[in-house]
């Protein structure tokens, strides 16, 4: 995986929905969207809770810090 894959996992691993991170990244939706979708692939999960646990695994995510606006586990 890319640093920009990467980077993705960890915002979308950090609570952030797919529209914040397309807008903290300047990029579409859409274009979030499709790149998860590859990473999961990449990853072999079906889901995104599968993708972070396999980052995690494989050492590709680290522990990341929660956007602003996020909550963090109460």
């Amino acid at each position: 995986m890319s640093g920009e894959d990467e980077h993705l996992l960890a915002l979308s691993a950090s609570g952030l929905t797919d529209r914040a991170i397309a807008r903290r990244l300047g990029v579409a939706q859409r274009t979030v969207e499709r790149r998860m979708r590859r990473i999961m692939d990449v990853l072999g999960a079906r889901t995104r809770l599968q993708a972070g646990l396999q980052a995690a695994r494989r050492g590709v995510l680290v522990e990341t810090r929660p956007g602003p606006g996020v909550r963090g586990p109460r």
